[in-house]
């Protein structure tokens, strides 16, 4: 006797399509964390939107005198403190994984950083601490690319509450 699909079969792809549309279940071409950094990238630009003429989002690295990589980091404009300029927040993924935001807008807006440090662990810099803090996962988790959208969401809302009325904000989440 050949056994019909229902021997196989354990749940139905109604169920299964259930479980995805509460957040039960992630399909894996969704989970962010599984794209490499062109991947990532091309996802950035498709959910987020610049609205500033001369400012994209990017990916670059940076060189030794000697032309070899020293890192490589994907950038994503926040705001712009000056007309015709931007700050970038940046998602550093070579030699090793971290956050940063820029140390000016921490510096010109004391409260975000009071509200940064309820939600993440906000570090000085060893390096570039003059213009950088970087941010971590409080609970000790990992700096991997769900973590960046955290960060950039987190800094969208709080940029566009009534904090913050006469920066110019250019990045927004599409809808």
């Amino acid at each position: 006797m050949i056994p019909d699909f229902k021997t196989y079969l354990k749940e139905s792809i109604w169920s299964d399509m259930q479980d995805r549309g509460t957040g039960d279940l992630e399909k894996e071409e969704d989970n962010v964390n599984l794209m490499d950094e062109e991947t990532f990238l091309s996802y950035l630009k498709k959910n987020y939107k610049v609205n500033m003429s001369d400012a994209n989002i990017g990916m670059s690295e940076e060189l030794d005198d000697d032309g070899k990589t020293v890192c490589e980091y994907i950038y994503v404009p926040i705001y712009s403190p000056r007309p015709n300029d931007n700050t970038n927040l940046f998602k550093i993924f070579s030699p090793s994984t971290m956050v940063q935001i820029p140390k000016c807008m921490i510096d010109e807006y004391p409260n975000l950083y009071n509200e940064l440090c309820n939600v993440f662990l906000v570090l000085e810099d060893k390096y570039f601490g003059d213009y950088f803090m970087n941010l971590k996962p409080k609970n000790k988790g990992e700096v991997d690319n769900k973590f960046f959208l955290k960060v950039m969401d987190f800094i969208i809302n709080y940029m566009n509450s009534d904090n913050y009325p006469r920066i110019k904000k250019i990045l927004e989440k599409v809808k």
